[in-house]
């Protein structure tokens, strides 16, 4: 179990990484950097443990299978600083490369959230998730018109969404918004203060359980491509 103190000390570390991401700090803070990861690593076990409660599917799942390397892919990107500064667990019953939806804790001072779903959903998964929709978008609508999820996720759901009607779908389907993502995802800020609580789980265990409808809504038609 983790204490504050612990959560608190990883925030610690992730802001003065942030200050100094360059490899010549990193080998020589690499104590600091461990001791944040071990407590990130119980903090994903913890995650994992209040998930399994309302979906057996990820029991067993161990926090390794969950979380991403600090390291960043610098080969494409302007940025090059080496490191990322947040960490992340995104816990699936298929695994981390897997476009089976699942629930993701970040971490980032300021910009700390839980999300649930997907960023990476091959082309033949997202265009037979919009062709469902479209087919019969009511099962979806009621699923968002829930007042636990609205509580947690607003009226909207996915991210990275088009500007237009996907190309080859009909102009005049009333739920535009409905199939206009790229990825189906909704999520939730979290505060700082949120993640340090003693209690840090309970809001973050309330959001997935509220999602999980629209997970399996969307996993129905996913797992047919896994």
């Amino acid at each position: 179990m983790t204490t504050p103190a612990e959560r608190k000390k990883t925030f610690a570390f992730i802001r003065t990484l942030k200050a100094h991401n360059d490899r010549t700090w990193f080998k020589a803070n690499r104590p600091r950097y461990d001791e944040a990861a071990e407590i990130f690593s119980r903090m994903a076990e913890e995650f994992i443990h209040v998930l399994a409660e309302f979906d057996s599917e990820v029991a067993g799942i161990q926090p390794k299978q969950t979380t991403f390397r600090i390291y960043r892919d610098t080969r494409f990107s302007a940025d090059k600083s080496p490191y990322k500064t947040h960490l992340g667990s995104f816990v699936s019953a298929r695994g981390l490369k897997s476009p089976y939806l699942g629930y993701y804790l970040h971490l980032e001072p300021g910009a700390c959230m839980v999300a649930c779903g997907n960023y990476w959903l091959p082309a033949e998964a997202l265009h037979a998730i919009r062709n469902g929709i479209v087919a019969d978008p009511a099962p979806l609508l009621a699923i968002m018109d829930n007042p636990e999820f609205k509580k947690h996720f607003g009226t909207a759901i996915g991210f990275d969404c088009l500007k237009t009607i996907p190309k080859g779908f009909p102009k005049d389907f009333p739920h535009p918004d409905l199939i206009r993502p790229r990825a189906y995802c909704v999520s939730m800020p979290l505060a700082d203060s949120d993640i340090t609580a003693k209690d840090w789980l309970a809001t973050i265990s309330n959001a997935c359980s509220a999602a999980k409808p629209f997970m399996d809504y969307i996993n129905d038609t996913v797992q047919d491509y896994i």
